[in-house]
């Protein structure tokens, strides 16, 4: 493995089941192209702390979202009985349904993540129309 790059959890586990099965350090480290150091620390870190990423490594990145899958999964659902809403007609319908007050843009980037775009939007209601 070249120096510098992260070793992925698979592999790191694999270092853990081949522990287990009583392979040598040396052999693990042959096997998995990995320093036999990192092989010892991957093995350490396991059984300190149970994980084979450190509390960073696990650690999601990012804001968290305001809308859960099921509320996104609910504003789908509108869309597609009627696809010509407006945004204030889901905010209240996700308020009253889902018991989420969430602002325009929320909602709006929550849909723009889905793929939806005005064109779409407008495209759709053209040709129902």
């Amino acid at each position: 493995m070249t120096k510098g790059r992260p070793i992925s959890e698979d592999l790191r586990w694999a270092v853990i089941r081949m522990d287990s099965f009583r392979v040598p350090i040396d052999k693990i480290a042959r096997y998995t192209d990995i320093s036999e150091r990192q092989v010892y620390r991957i093995i350490n870190r396991f059984g300190a702390t149970g994980h084979v990423l450190t509390a960073t490594q696990r650690k999601k990145t990012g804001r968290t979202r305001h809308l859960s899958t099921q509320d996104v999964a609910y504003l789908h659902g509108c869309l597609d009985q009627s696809c010509d809403k407006y945004l204030e007609d889901l905010q209240v319908g996700l308020e009253e349904t889902c018991g989420r007050a969430v602002s325009l843009s929320t909602i709006w980037r929550a849909l723009k993540r889905s793929g939806y775009t005005m064109v779409k939007v407008l495209f759709l209601t053209f040709c129902l129309n």
